[in-house]
């Protein structure tokens, strides 16, 4: 039956993932996030992919939920993190542009005790700056365990480590809860961007996320941005980061040297 199959599949997927560290099938891709003031890169969300030696690669809304009902996402988290530590090192020895680095990071991860310390090992062992790592949570695992959660994020941030809120706008926030947390940035889920153009009252919403985020001082990057339209719209609104397609899909690390090198001649 289709319910034992895609048991039986979940089953041998979380058996092949503990070993996937182990057999180096990981590898990261960057999406970069763009001012478009200035036409710069100013950050790069890393994306964890899974490449499979038989089955291929395994998309990571399948393998992800699968690592965070077991405990393997801790694994993988932290094996981004100083994967992500390691790689902005050898970019900063190559001399590239200022860029961060911003890092998912689930509740499972930032509830342990150990957490801060992991950070900052993995700082300390590649010698990187504090500035060129972020950490993004999405707002349920900023309503998961509030107190703990909140004097984390405030310790990261007095070390350097700022945090941007993911999926902004769909999760279950109050303003007033908003205001506590320590956000450097927060980031317009791609929900309300993909339908602008045929849906006035998304525009507004829009309009009102942006405004709101940037009267509580925050940067605020819009996520999905895809076509030329919701670009410009984005920009009449006073929306200056954006991440998308419109700019470039996640790409590798080969890729993100070529662009990043590109992006700054043609600037020059």
């Amino acid at each position: 039956t289709g319910m034992s199959k895609s048991l039986s599949r979940k089953m041998l997927l979380e058996q092949y993932l503990h070993r996937a560290i182990e057999h180096d099938e990981l590898y990261l891709e960057y999406q970069p996030i763009i001012d478009v003031c200035s036409n710069e890169i100013i950050g790069l969300e890393a994306l964890l992919r899974w490449m499979h030696p038989v089955l291929g690669n395994i998309s990571p809304g399948e393998f992800i939920q699968i690592a965070e009902e077991s405990d393997l996402i801790l694994k993988l988290s932290n094996w981004v993190l100083f994967t992500v530590c390691r790689q902005r090192c050898y970019w900063m020895d190559q001399g590239l542009a200022p860029f961060y680095i911003s890092i998912n990071v689930p509740a499972q991860q930032i509830q342990q005790d150990t957490f801060i310390e992991t950070i900052k090992r993995a700082l300390k062992q590649y010698k990187l700056p504090a500035e060129f790592l972020k950490i993004e949570i999405t707002e349920r695992t900023a309503m998961t365990n509030v107190e703990k959660t909140l004097t984390t994020m405030r310790e990261l941030q007095e070390f350097g480590v700022d945090i941007i809120l993911d999926d902004f706008g769909i999760g279950y926030s109050s303003i007033s809860y908003l205001v506590q947390y320590p956000f450097n940035t927060i980031k317009i889920d791609k929900s309300f961007i993909q339908d602008l153009y045929h849906n006035s009252s998304q525009k507004s919403v829009c309009r009102s996320l942006v405004a709101m985020g940037k009267n509580l001082g925050m940067n605020v990057v819009a996520e999905g941005v895809e076509v030329f339209e919701q670009y410009h719209y984005l920009c009449s609104i006073g929306c200056d980061k954006m991440q998308g397609y419109y700019f470039s899909r996640p790409i590798s690390q080969e890729l993100v040297e070529s662009f990043i090198n590109h992006i700054y001649t043609v600037k020059l």
